[in-house]
């Protein structure tokens, strides 16, 4: 089933005019022409270096910021609450500095469900045990360090929409630079997490500037360049020494990754 559609999405933003001077009707593009599609149980990892629009994607397809062409979402819910249990979002920042505990924040991915109290509580401490972090449950969440906090905002996230029956339908997941702050063990933990939910039938779509994650967890690869789509495929299409070196400006090597076999990048 496909659960996302996107079809010619363009971004235009108009400049600012600088200060003392005349308005000017000059327009900045933001994303030009955009095509890409998502399946139940797929990965989509967006690659691209730094001011390529990949966040602003993100911010499109959930409606953000304004855009031309098609953001198609089948079979999700027109109701925001019911819409809530089947989209869940990850940010590139999740500013949060009241004294919530790990538990409380948490439990913020439940407020869209009305599966009760109990269940409720199970779910928090299903995500937090599959994230490694339930010795953190009590504690005050200003008080942790960047990667603890960014893996408590993924047990949040996948707390949404953690069980079928509460979606009533399709789920989707969006990341944006999720291994954020982690180390490399943690990196590894977390990506295969999410590849563990994918299984589940649950779309994920998400953000990633280490190459070699995208290219192990994805299921195919959307790579952006100056606001430019320069190719949407599975890995293999996507993670070529041609296209590597045109989208970061190296001079890349592909060979194969021992375990998984997927294409590994090493600069040269």
């Amino acid at each position: 089933m496909t659960i996302l559609d996107i079809r010619k999405l363009s971004i235009v933003k108009p400049d600012t005019p600088k200060r003392n001077s005349a308005s000017t009707n000059n327009t900045t593009m933001i994303l030009n022409n955009i095509n890409c599609s998502l399946e139940a149980g797929e990965i989509m990892g967006i690659i691209g270096p730094n001011g390529a629009g990949k966040s602003t994607l993100l911010k499109a397809i959930m409606g953000d910021i304004e855009y031309t062409g098609e953001v198609r979402t089948h079979a999700f819910s027109k109701d925001k609450l019911r819409r809530a249990r089947q989209i869940a979002v990850l940010p590139q920042f999740s500013l949060l500095n009241f004294s919530y505990r790990v538990s409380e924040v948490v439990q913020l991915g439940r407020i869209p469900h009305q599966s009760g109290k109990l269940i409720d509580e199970q779910i928090v401490d299903q995500a937090l045990e599959l994230l490694d972090i339930s010795f953190l449950k009590h504690r005050l969440y200003p008080q942790l360090s960047g990667g603890e906090k960014q893996r408590v905002q993924l047990a949040r996230v996948l707390a949404q929409i953690w069980r079928e029956e509460d979606a009533e339908g399709p789920r989707l997941l969006i990341l944006d630079e999720p291994t954020t702050a982690l180390d490399l063990g943690h990196q590894q933990e977390l990506m295969g997490i999410v590849k563990q939910f994918s299984t589940q039938g649950v779309a994920i779509m998400m953000v990633l500037h280490d190459i070699n994650l995208a290219s192990r967890y994805s299921d195919k690869l959307l790579a952006l360049l100056c606001s430019e789509q320069i190719v949407c495929g599975n890995v293999e299409s996507v993670v070529t020494e041609e296209n590597i070196s045109r989208l970061f400006n190296i001079k890349a090597k592909i060979i194969r990754h021992p375990s998984s076999n997927t294409p590994l990048v090493i600069s040269t």
